[in-house]
This record gives structure tokens, C-alpha cells and sequence, in this order.
């Protein structure tokens, strides 16, 4: 939808390996009633749980309600979706172990030069 509203725009996804990715959204997204600050945000914020329902309900209609038996699949379909309609030249997957430069290079911009971690 997004490439059809923009067909000119450069496109960047964040990847990471199929089952790192996979294991992170169980935990996240499908686990966060085992959180101990999940349990306290439901009663310091009640809307909290809207939320949690709203998001459940994104997640489980992308996944059509097989998150757990077949969401490594629906995720690698949808990256090969995304590189089959959006041009190799627009599309950058980009994992931040790669650092600035294909972000730079993608959008025409220098590459800072890091000063190491500054607090």
C-alpha cells in the first residue's frame, strides 16, 4: 500500500533472522502478560489493556490468527512480498549491525564519523 501511495520513495526495513525475529514478537507482542510491569500497568493506566487488545488484534489479523504455527513463514513471505514489488534500488534491508553507511548511501547523505559512546 505504502510503495503504491509513493512509488518514487526509498523504502527501508528493518530485518533480522527469521527465528531471533520470531522468538522476540512471542515474547513481546504475544507474552506481555507475563510481565510484571504488564500486571502493573493495567492498574496504573487502565487503558493499557485497550491497548494490549488493539495491538493483539493488528498482530493476529496480519498473522491470520496463526502467529505460533506459522508466523516464521508469514514473515519471510511478506519480506519476499516487499522485495518482489518495491525496486532493488528503493528497498534497503537494513540490520543496524551494519551501521550508517547503507542507510547513508540509500539517502544521498555523508556517513557520520562516530566519536564512540558520549553519556
Amino acid at each position: 500500500e505504502l510503495f503504491g501511495a509513493h512509488p518514487s520513495a526509498k523504502f527501508i526495513r528493518t530485518v533480522r533472522p527469521t527465528e531471533n525475529w520470531y522468538q522476540s514478537t512471542l515474547y513481546i507482542i504475544y507474552g506481555t502478560g507475563t510481565f510484571p510491569m504488564y500486571h502493573l500497568s493495567k492498574l496504573l493506566h487502565p487503558r493499557s489493556q485497550q491497548i494490549k487488545a488493539i495491538s493483539r488484534r493488528i498482530w493476529d489479523n496480519f498473522f491470520r490468527g496463526r502467529f505460533v504455527s506459522d508466523g516464521r513463514q508469514i514473515y519471510e513471505e511478506h519480506n519476499q512480498l516487499c522485495r518482489d514489488i518495491i525496486p532493488k534500488e528503493q528497498l534497503l534491508e537494513f540490520s543496524v549491525e551494519q551501521g550508517w553507511d547503507p542507510l547513508c548511501l540509500l539517502l544521498g547523505r555523508p556517513i557520520p564519523v562516530s566519536r564512540g559512546i558520549i553519556s
